[in-house]
């Protein structure tokens, strides 16, 4: 879509300090990747995603009074951006209706970077110890053995990719923090339903553990995730490492069963759905999990480090 200037026209440069609804803000500039881009009648709306994952949007007022803002010559300087771009913005971050927007009063350029790196604020090693914690409750041996030999085999990728491409969990540590999130919720609802606790945190420990081939590191789809995808993916991959560990055969189907199912319905991509109770837990949980996130990551950062923390 073509979006607005590129820094053309524009008095204002990082560093300078300008006046806006009666406080004083320094202009900076800051690298952001373009999540999703909305016109309407009054203007085009940039939804940016921050370094460490959450979403706070660009406004660009298609009729300001302001030529130094956002028009040159009235009209828009246009400069062709698209859905997963990296941009530099100059401008400057304020409070509007309690929610963070950026106005990029400085204009914008594409990044010389074509590689971003975004993150969330979460202390890994107490998340990763929240999975571990849970694969060490794991009553039978075999299996216990084996979800062991998983997370020691894809550690370094494991903490490293995003859990999604844009919906939710899209940072680098996201599918880890997802992945202890879904163990979590399950666990809990599967003890207070008296079900399987083994195939309930093998099952949630797997499901996903496919994406670590479906996407980059930049959370871009690879050629495994077109052609396999992570949902089948991670059923074979759990049933290589229960079969090498000599898991019960009963087993292995019931949490395979669980990895096949946890998209819920056929046409939400999953090749089977839940037919037991702890497909059932796995899949709600998933979605809770995927659901919560988004809004989770518009809070202030600061609370979002607290809360990693505290894992």
């Amino acid at each position: 879509m073509l979006v607005n200037n590129v820094n053309t026209g524009s008095p204002y440069k990082e560093g300078d300090l300008y006046v806006y609804q009666g406080k004083q803000y320094s202009i900076e500039t800051r690298k952001f990747k373009v999540k999703s881009i909305t016109e309407n009648d009054k203007a085009i709306k940039v939804d940016l995603i921050n370094n460490d994952g959450s979403i706070i949007p660009a406004n660009f007022w298609k009729n300001s009074n302001n030529p130094n803002m956002y028009k040159i010559d009235d009209h828009y300087a246009l400069v062709e951006i698209s859905e997963g771009d990296v941009v530099d913005f100059t401008g400057f971050e304020y409070i509007y209706n309690g929610f963070k927007q950026f106005n990029p009063i400085g204009g914008y350029r594409l990044s010389e970077d074509t590689v971003w790196s975004f993150t969330a604020s979460m202390d890994i090693d107490k998340v990763v110890s929240v999975v571990a914690t849970y694969l060490a409750s794991i009553k039978e041996e075999a299996l216990r053995n084996a979800c062991s030999a998983a997370l020691q085999s894809f550690m370094p990728e494991f903490i490293k990719k995003p859990a999604a491409n844009k919906h939710h969990h899209n940072y680098i540590g996201g599918l880890l923090q997802h992945t202890a999130e879904v163990m979590t919720f399950a666990y809990n609802i599967g003890y207070c339903l008296q079900c399987d606790l083994d195939v309930i945190i093998a099952a949630s420990f797997f499901h996903d553990m496919m994406k670590i081939e479906e996407y980059t590191d930049e959370g871009n789809y690879t050629l495994y995730g077109t052609l396999i995808g992570h949902v089948v993916g991670s059923a074979e991959c759990f049933r290589k490492f229960a079969e090498q560990n000599r898991v019960s055969g009963e087993k292995i189907d019931a949490i395979t069963h669980c990895i096949l199912a946890h998209h819920g319905r056929k046409e939400w991509g999953s090749p089977v759905e839940p037919q037991s109770v702890e497909a059932a837990i796995v899949h709600e949980a998933d979605m809770l999990s995927s659901r919560v996130n988004p809004i989770f990551m518009l809070k202030d950062a600061n609370a979002k480090k607290d809360y990693y923390n505290k894992w």
